[in-house]
């Protein structure tokens, strides 16, 4: 099957949980890359030790994105924002798809499953009309909308969890079960799900980007498999040899801990995503890159506790 030969890649936001996968894979792969990232310190944390170009920018400028991604025919879009800073994602996605143009290159936003609005027990294909029940959702889609009336590719990823994720309910939930606290899983704890070991995004993001079909369309990229967080949370104890104590986040807990919690307050907006099952249909990717290295659940969350002890050691 004919696959793009890249020669350098820009990846933008390469210090967040996806690009850190990204940028490390195409270095695996004899990619060049141009790491972009608003800050300097992180650019040298994270690939301080890699062959690539780091490269600070402040993407919110067009020229600087445009800069960033010259001599490049791939353009990775990962950027991460908190949720205070949420709106933001639009004029950044536009300067992204600037740099594209301007460049002829090929372009991938990294985005999540939120564009779809609430959703079921049934596996939701990439042609479902999305529709957008919030405000974070909202911007999402436009976000989609953006890249894909440039032609680029839209990867719809599942929540994260492992290594380096920041931002990630499962990760929250897997530290406390690990302190042997009682974990408050925000929404239905027993409404099926999909998460992505976060080592795993790389490898499937840059096959994805290799093919020719990928472009002009949107993806759902699998995870570990559509499990219920409190089997996920049930391995964990198991792992730890501990005593799983759950409760169910309600909204109006939600709502008090909005009121002194910022990142909090800005989650209320997707809250109904995680009260109802949510499962996304995967078959056209696996029928396009064929058999996907994809973590299970028992080995991921093994591998993140033994990450957690090397960070506290």
């Amino acid at each position: 099957m004919e696959k793009l030969d890249f020669q350098r890649a820009a990846v933008f936001g390469a210090t967040g949980a996806t690009g850190r996968e990204i940028t490390r894979e195409l270095r695996r792969r004899g990619v060049a890359v141009r790491a972009v990232s608003r800050s300097s310190e992180n650019l040298a944390r994270d690939f301080g030790e890699l062959d690539v170009e780091p490269r600070a920018a402040d993407l919110s400028e067009r020229e600087a994105a445009v800069g960033a991604a010259a001599g490049c025919d791939l353009v990775f879009h990962c950027v991460g924002l908190p949720a205070d800073r949420f709106p933001l994602h639009l004029p950044l996605t536009r300067n992204t798809v600037a740099a594209m143009e301007a460049h002829g290159a090929r372009g991938v936003l990294v985005t999540s499953y939120w564009s779809y609005g609430p959703g079921d027990d049934e596996p939701m294909p990439e042609d479902r009309t999305p529709v957008p029940g919030s405000e974070m959702a909202r911007i999402r889609k436009e976000q989609e909308d953006v890249v894909l009336g440039a032609g680029g590719c839209v990867a719809r990823l599942p929540d994260f969890y492992g290594p380096g994720a920041d931002l990630s309910l499962a990760n929250d939930a897997l530290q406390a079960l690990q302190a042997g606290k009682t974990v408050t899983w925000p929404g239905d704890p027993d409404a099926r799900r999909d998460f992505v070991f976060v080592p795993d995004t790389g490898p499937v993001l840059c096959e994805l980007a290799s093919r020719p079909q990928a472009y002009g369309g949107p993806w759902n990229v699998p995870g570990s498999g559509a499990e219920t967080p409190r089997t996920i949370l049930e391995c964990g104890a198991r792992i730890l040899g501990a005593e799983l104590k759950l409760r169910r986040g309600r909204r109006w807990m939600l709502e008090l801990a909005a009121l002194f919690n910022r990142q909090i307050r800005g989650f209320r907006d997707v809250f109904p995503l995680y009260e109802r099952p949510l499962i996304l249909d995967t078959t056209r990717i696996r029928e396009l890159l064929g058999d996907l290295h994809l973590t299970s659940y028992e080995d991921g969350i093994r591998q993140y506790f033994a990450w957690l002890e090397d960070e506290r050691s």
